[in-house]
């Protein structure tokens, strides 16, 4: 376990006389509260050895210095926390597991899947620093028994969104990159690189899958950009199937809008994409004033092909823009919605409205 990049704690969040527990007492937080304990204990139990006479010799000064620290914070029940690069890397070698990456999983009844229950809010409030999820495990090995027909159905009746659906490039998106959200957090609010002023960071917001941890924005200017949900979801439904209105981020876009708001104290600023094509000089002109930044007439038009900046993804979502040079003049698509996803327009819409309301 010593060598696994993560760790994923799961815990029973559910009654059933049927299953018994191994305290006779559903109690998910003093059971993670005991896991803790196990973990700083193996910790401790690695730090002291190091620190034993003969080894000790075998560390630098600083390494030492470290370790007494660390030992300190684990004597006081505490999980040991690096304070730089160098702390880090050192301790990463030891194999010490509290310093590890966590996911604590909340495996609930049926009923409790959409919105969880007093058991998963007792870990949520217990654990606010972490990652947490949600399943029914129940649920899920139901789901790999059926066919995509039978699993959608079966899915939309129960009300679940989603489950660990395949998404276009995966496996090869999750390897080209850090899947650690504090690591990536870090780097985000890092220095800004290759000696530019200006940091632009695109991120798509159906990816968030918990607001918990969304503070760091405040930290930039932020700018949302929408785009009419019919346009979306023609374009999308030709890349990928829709499985439920939070994979077109609709949703989450006006939860972040209002997140923003009530860490800064203001609105971000909203851009339509329909806006920027009908009139691009105009719409960049006011973007760029809204950032604080000087208009350039460079902004209009780009050399054809792929650039690095597009990511591992860009080559199966951003094929228009890999082969255009500028903005094409607006045109109304005459393509229309499939029937099966004529739902998802329909959630959708009420959401694109408020946030359009709220446009440059």
């Amino acid at each position: 376990i010593r060598e696994v990049d993560a760790i994923v704690h799961l815990v029973r969040c559910f009654e059933s006389e049927k299953i018994t527990h191994v305290n006779s007492k559903i109690n998910p937080v003093e059971d993670l509260e005991t896991i803790k304990t196990e973990i700083i204990l193996s910790d401790l139990d690695i730090v002291q050895k190091k620190l034993e006479k003969g080894k000790k010799k075998l560390l630098q000064e600083k390494e030492v210095t470290i370790l007494e620290q660390k030992l300190k914070q684990l004597n006081e029940g505490k999980e040991v926390i690096f304070n730089d690069e160098f702390e880090k890397k050192f301790l990463t070698t030891l194999g010490l597991l509290s310093i590890k990456p966590k996911i604590i999983v909340c495996n609930v009844d049926e009923e409790s899947l959409a919105t969880g229950n007093t058991f998963t809010k007792d870990v949520k409030k217990k654990y606010p620093d972490e990652k947490v999820v949600t399943i029914c495990a129940d649920i899920e090995d139901q789901i790999m028994g059926l066919d995509n027909n039978e699993r959608e159905t079966f899915m939309r009746e129960i009300g679940l969104n989603k489950t660990g659906l395949n998404h276009p490039l995966r496996e090869k998106v999750l390897s080209s990159q850090s899947i650690n959200w504090d690591e990536i957090v870090s780097q985000l609010n890092g220095e800004i690189p290759k000696g530019k002023t200006i940091f632009y960071q695109k991120h798509m917001v159906h990816h968030i899958l918990s607001f918990d941890k969304i503070g760091w924005v405040k930290n930039f200017k932020n700018c949302l950009l929408i785009r009419n949900p019919k346009q979306v979801i023609v374009s999308y439904s030709k890349k990928s199937k829709i499985n439920s209105i939070n994979d077109l981020g609709f949703v989450q876009q006006v939860e972040l809008f209002e997140q923003i708001k009530n860490l800064t104290g203001s609105y971000p600023a909203v851009i339509d994409s329909k806006d920027i094509l009908l009139d691009p000089k105009l719409y960049l002109s006011k973007l760029c004033n809204y950032f604080d930044i000087s208009f350039l007439e460079e902004m209009l038009s780009w050399p054809i092909g792929q650039r690095t900046s597009d990511g591992i993804w860009g080559s199966h979502w951003y094929k228009n823009v890999i082969n255009s040079n500028g903005f094409k003049p607006y045109k109304e698509s005459e393509e229309k919605i499939h029937q099966d996803d004529t739902q998802f327009y329909k959630d959708s819409i009420e959401h694109y409205n408020y946030l359009s309301s709220h446009k440059l």
